[in-house]
């Protein structure tokens, strides 16, 4: 048997990973993508010190003091922001969503092939809007946990 899971990893890019039954999902190519974009995320927030410097320098007294807290907080909350994705991997999102869409994306695979373009492209809008809805479980979850890590980035 053979599971489609998909992510919107970079904006509008959609990553298609086909996961062959007794493998786990953080054995999947999808999991050594998560893992990469943490590393580029975690080199963002190891340079967040010398940014907010050269900012200071350029801006003067004119800083925005939340921004320069928004810089220091993701320095300094990076273990905390790191162990919240980290664990986010771990999250199969809404089974009462995820399921029936994945059972609906076997039977589609079944029926056009392995194909990414033939398979994504064919779901009706319904079934799509459950794969997006799905996904989109996982990703507020994983803010939410952030955002608790890092108040100062809250919209409040």
């Amino acid at each position: 048997m053979t599971t489609l899971c998909c992510a919107n990893l970079a904006g509008d890019t959609l990553y298609v990973v086909y996961e062959k039954e007794g493998l786990p999902f953080s054995d999947t190519l999808l999991d050594m993508a998560i893992r990469e974009r943490i590393e580029r995320f975690k080199a963002l927030a190891q340079k967040m010190p010398e940014s907010a410097r050269r900012y200071r320098a350029i801006v003067k007294e004119q800083a925005n003091e939340k921004l320069l807290r928004q810089k220091q907080e993701l320095f300094d909350r990076w273990q905390d922001v790191e162990a919240v994705l980290s664990s986010s991997l771990e999250n199969p999102g809404d089974p009462s969503v995820r399921e029936p869409f994945l059972e609906r994306l076997n039977k589609h695979i079944k029926e056009k092939g392995t194909g990414y373009v033939a398979v994504i492209q064919g779901l009706d809008k319904i079934w799509s809007a459950m794969g997006t809805k799905w996904l989109q479980g996982i990703v507020d979850a994983v803010n939410e946990q952030a955002l608790e890590v890092m108040p100062s980035y809250n919209l409040d």
